[in-house]
């Protein structure tokens, strides 16, 4: 399907689609030398495309080059910012929670991490609320709450926080950004109620989960057991959190369970520095309405 017998040019479709079952595989090799080799396309699902790349270069030490490849495409899309369909939006929504995410993930690394075209993204989140996408409204400012709480700009943080959850009461990722807000201050117990939320509108919900399982780890007394159901559904969300697997380890050992602390160790410390910067499940999935339109945003 990649690529017809009768034609010299490859389905970009196709060879996004295989490129995410290559990294679901753990061929991650092969899934960048796929991508690489369409990076103009002039598909609907480039942004897509080059946005795996880039990820997938930050998970091989080569971070510089991801950002490049991120910086490259806001510019193109500044220049289409007069662009207000919602396929556009959408694209746009997406590719700043991507760059927002990379920068997060290796901040601290090299200053061209810190800076970068941030912004508030203002605009956008109030167009894509007037289009009815509240969800991609509320993950948008969430992510900005995320990026500011980092950078110690707390009341930013809070802002959008509340803005996120607004938007969109049952976004789990709008509850947990105002559960960090709050365990940066720190309030660990407003931020373990937030973090509830989240897990309860999203069941499991990983990052609340493996972030509750931390406080109650390392902030409250005998509380081992909980921790360890946490950690527990943290990884029934993503079987490779490096954090949630070591972090399960050391409960593990506390709890007289050697061996398995051991086994869990040694499986959480395969995965150190392989963690993408935006989780492989945020890629949107390509659904076909017919034989000639499809929808590419079907998060």
């Amino acid at each position: 399907v990649v690529s017809n017998k009768n034609s010299k040019s490859v389905n970009p479709i196709a060879a996004y689609l295989l490129a995410l079952v290559y990294v679901r595989r753990h061929k991650r090799k092969e899934a960048i030398e796929l991508l690489s080799a369409n990076q103009s396309t002039n598909s609907c699902v480039q942004i897509f495309m080059n946005s795996l790349l880039a990820v997938l270069y930050s998970t091989e030490k080569n971070t510089s080059r991801g950002f490049t490849i991120l910086e490259k495409m806001l510019v193109e899309l500044e220049m289409q910012r007069l662009d207000s369909s919602q396929e556009f939006m959408a694209r746009r929504c997406f590719l700043h929670r991507v760059q927002l995410r990379f920068a997060i993930h290796k901040r601290g690394a090299t200053t061209i991490f810190q800076r970068g075209r941030h912004g508030e993204h203002k605009d956008l989140i109030e167009a894509l609320m007037e289009s009815g996408m509240n969800r991609l409204a509320s993950l948008l400012s969430a992510d900005l709450s995320l990026h500011f709480a980092y950078a110690q700009q707390l009341p930013k943080a809070r802002s959008f926080a509340e803005e996120a959850i607004k938007t969109d009461p049952k976004c789990p990722l709008a509850h947990h950004a105002m559960g960090v807000v709050h365990e940066i201050i720190p309030e660990y117990g407003p931020a373990l109620g937030k973090y509830e939320d989240a897990m309860a509108v999203c069941p499991q919900y990983g990052p609340s989960a493996l972030a509750s399982a931390l406080i109650w780890e390392y902030q409250m007394d005998d509380y081992t057991w909980h921790a360890r159901d946490l950690c527990e559904d943290a990884l029934k969300w993503n079987l490779q959190d490096y954090e949630a697997l070591l972090a399960l380890g050391r409960l593990k050992e506390q709890l007289g369970h050697e061996r398995e602390s051991k086994e869990l160790n040694d499986e959480g410390l395969k995965y150190v520095g392989e963690m993408p910067c935006i989780p492989y499940y945020e890629f949107p999935i390509i659904i076909w309405e017919d034989d000639i339109s499809l929808d590419c945003f079907s998060f």
